[in-house]
This record gives structure tokens, sequence and C-alpha cells, in this order.
């Protein structure tokens, strides 16, 4: 199904600039670029002195097969050592459209024109979000995390959880996923619906498709009994969701996933295993769905013990896996490298 390519280790280059590297997404623009990037740690903790950081990969050239990357650029500088978090991306024809967060409350909006080698002065959209405090009190915010998505309409949509309570603020917990939205090529934003069910105690981290029919679904981390995804869908691009089901064929530990869509397929990274005491986030796993993500085909294991993931398909048909690894099995919690996995992928169907 797929021809595993090659392994970069990108937080290799820019090696001892960070203790940890984690929270990763990955985007393929229209002229076939790569941007690649995460969260700088200085520490081991989700708080503390954390940066954007960013690699590009342009086209190769004529004849050329071999990919090149940058080294790493600063995105978005920690000041006064504080946390920046939380990094997405969404490409919009040749704009791109960058969300990041500073200690999980403010909330910041740049956009680039030029394929990602600069971006225009960040403006602040917290506005957003306390639209949610009207429906739900937060102390915490995030996006993502990996990337949102253009939407055929021309809406951009983002994932996002808000949560946390008063008694401690570096909480992520309670938490609610949902999505904010622009009608305007990111001028503005609204926030729409929030995923409430009795059945989700809490959901976090989600990622986005568009279905055949235009429908918008999300598909989110949560804390339930049976350790599975949690879905909806929403028929007005975001604005309200039906009913949450689980994806029974979607087990989770309670770990980021990575999705992209690519000529009718939706692909999905995750840590394909139950939540289970010690070792839970091994298995990292892509599968492909064909119907609209009603049934999941496992194309292969990415490797035995990693965490968050993003992924993404260029112009070439290649896959792209970033993700988080090297953890110690002693910190069950501690990424202090990324891996970027290439498959080729040999074009599935239905009677594979």
């Amino acid at each position: 199904m797929v021809r595993k390519v090659g392994k970069i280790h990108l937080s290799t280059f820019n090696e001892g600039a960070y203790a940890e590297y984690r929270i990763p997404g990955i985007v393929c623009t229209n002229k076939n670029t790569l941007l690649a990037y995460c969260e700088g740690r200085s520490g081991g903790t989700d708080w503390g002195r954390i940066e954007i950081i960013l690699w590009r990969s342009e086209a190769p050239a004529p004849g050329e097969t071999q990919r090149h990357w940058s080294d790493y650029t600063v995105l978005v500088p920690s000041v006064n050592d504080q946390t920046v978090n939380n990094a997405n991306m969404i490409v919009d024809g040749d704009t791109l459209h960058f969300i990041y967060h500073t200690d999980y409350k403010r909330v910041f909006y740049q956009k680039s024109t030029d394929d990602g080698i600069s971006w225009s002065e960040s403006q602040e959209i917290t506005y957003v979000f306390d639209q949610f405090q009207k429906r739900k009190h937060w102390v915490v915010n995030a996006s993502g995390p990996s990337h949102g998505i253009a939407m055929k309409s021309g809406r951009l949509v983002m994932p996002v959880w808000i949560g946390g309570n008063d008694d401690d603020p570096h909480a992520h917990w309670p938490s609610y996923t949902g999505v904010i939205y622009s009608d305007d090529r990111g001028e503005t934003w609204q926030a729409g619906a929030l995923i409430q069910h009795p059945a989700i105690p809490s959901s976090s981290e989600a990622v986005l498709a568009e279905l055949s029919d235009g429908s918008l679904m999300i598909n989110t981390r949560n804390d339930n009994e049976q350790g599975l995804r949690a879905v909806a869908i929403s028929k007005d691009g975001g604005e309200t969701f039906e009913e949450p089901y689980f994806d029974k064929q979607l087990p989770d530990p309670q770990c980021s996933a990575g999705m992209t869509q690519s000529e009718g397929k939706i692909y999905f990274t995750n840590c394909d295993n139950l939540p289970m005491d010690g070792d839970s986030r091994i298995n990292l796993t892509l599968k492909v769905s064909m119907d609209d993500c009603k049934t999941w085909k496992i194309l292969t294991k990415i490797e035995d013990r990693a965490g968050y993931s993003d992924v993404c398909v260029d112009k070439n048909g290649h896959i792209y896996c970033f993700y988080e690894c090297e953890r110690p099995k002693e910190h069950d919690g501690s990424f202090p490298q990324l891996h970027l996995t290439v498959f080729d992928m040999e074009k599935p169907s239905l009677s594979d």
C-alpha cells in the first residue's frame, strides 16, 4: 500500500537549542512547499519558555527527486520566558493563515502571501475565544494542534479547545472541543460550536475534514471509558454539530492525531492503542478512508513508540508524517526529538 521512502530528523538540525520538540504540524502549499513547525521547549512541561520554530522545504527542482530542508527559523520567539503554544496553519490558495497562542490565554493571527517566507505583523484575535466565555467558562485556550482547513465554500475552519479551572491556572481539564471560523479570509473570526455531551467528560485536541457532501467532520481526543476517538458532523460549517459518536475503528490513548485529505481520500495518523497504564503512546499508525470515514484501512505502522503527529500529502503524492518520538521509557510524556517519515503512496483500491 505504501513504500517508506525515508526518515528525516528535523529536530537535529538545531540540536541542543531546545530540551524538547513537541506539538508538530505540517502543511503543503499550492507551490508544493512543505512547512513543518513545532514548539521548541526549554523544559519538559507545557509551560515555561517555549517558542514556535519552522522548517521549509521548497518543491524539488526539475529533474530532482530529493527534497532539501532549510535550517530552522524562530517563527514566534518567547518574550520574557513566556509560553508560545499551539501553532496551526491553514492553506488557503496562495495564502497561509497562522494562529498561535501565548500562555494558553491570548491568541494571535498572521498570514503569509509568499509561501511562508515572510509573515504579516501579529494581530490579536483573543476576542473570538472570549465569545466562548458566554457559553463555557475557560481558563486556558488552544488551537489544534496540527492545522485547520479551507472548505470549498471559502470558509476557514480551525479546531480549538477551551478548558481548565479557576483552582489551578495551569490545568487543561475539563476541556471542550470546538471550532472557530472565518468567512473573509482571516480578516475576522467567529466562534463556532462546542462539543458538549454527557458521554464525553472532556474533549480537547481535534482534527478536521470536509466530507464529500460538504459537511464538516471533527475528530477529537477525549476522555471516555471506551478509549475511542469522538466524531461529530456539522452541516453548517461548524456553527452547530450533530450529536457526537465514538468511532469504534479508531482507538486512541488520549493523544493528539493528524488528518489530511488528498484526491478524495482522508488520511489519519495516531497512536493506534487503547488507553492503559504505563507506555500507552505506541503503535503510531497511518490509516486511509475512501468513504468519508465510514471505514478505515491500515496502510502501515510508522513507529513503535511515538506521540503527537500530523500528516500531509505533497503535489507528487508523497505522504509526510511529522511526529514526536525517541521518548525515554522512564518518562512517558517526554519527547526530545521529532521525526519526519516519508511514504510513497501506491494507489489503494477497495479490492486491496
